[in-house]
């Protein structure tokens, strides 16, 4: 098996071609108990894979085997941030309101994160405010809005910039 150092590695790297070989690592690393360092960049991974890459039930059935292999004890501060980039991807979005909804989700995996007292970054909500621009929920990007403002966490341009499309004539005032 594959090294976590060089899977990734091949994350960081992949492009075009290289998709097929990070695939098959997945496929053999979720076969196993993850430790930390793997099970992080297995999320990292899931969480660039999209539609362009593979198809949704291959995409599923790697996040299921991760959910099963990767135990909670293992996880660290890293841990959170990526899983929140994993269900901000393409399919992760899609995973959530099929099986438990979205919002709901991102909601638990937030208070969650101010529980066991992870500090919330811009690299946290950022991913939150695109899926929230992509899908046209403006509530849960101005909610976003305020726990940045809460937190003193500095939003992005580009952040702004999908809260102001996607926000009504009152949230652009505000």
């Amino acid at each position: 098996m594959i090294s976590a150092k060089k899977f990734r590695e091949q994350i960081d790297t992949c492009q075009g071609a290289g998709y097929s070989n990070l695939l098959k690592h997945m496929e053999e690393i979720s076969k196993t108990i993850m430790n930390t360092e793997y099970g992080n960049s297995f999320l990292h991974a899931l969480s660039l894979l999209d539609s362009t890459h593979l198809e949704y039930p291959q995409w599923e059935e790697f996040f299921l085997k991760m959910t099963h292999n990767f135990y909670k004890d293992k996880y660290d501060k890293s841990t959170y941030h990526s899983m929140m980039r994993v269900f901000c991807s393409e399919y992760g979005f899609q995973y959530l309101e099929m099986n438990r909804g979205f919002q709901p989700a991102v909601t638990m995996l937030l208070n969650t994160m101010i529980k066991v007292k992870i500090t919330l970054r811009r690299r946290t909500l950022s991913p939150i405010i695109k899926m929230a621009y992509l899908q046209k929920m403006p509530e849960l990007g101005m909610s976003i809005y305020a726990m940045s403002k809460f937190y003193q966490i500095k939003l992005e341009s580009v952040d702004m910039a999908y809260l102001l499309v996607i926000g009504n004539s009152i949230d652009r005032i505000t």
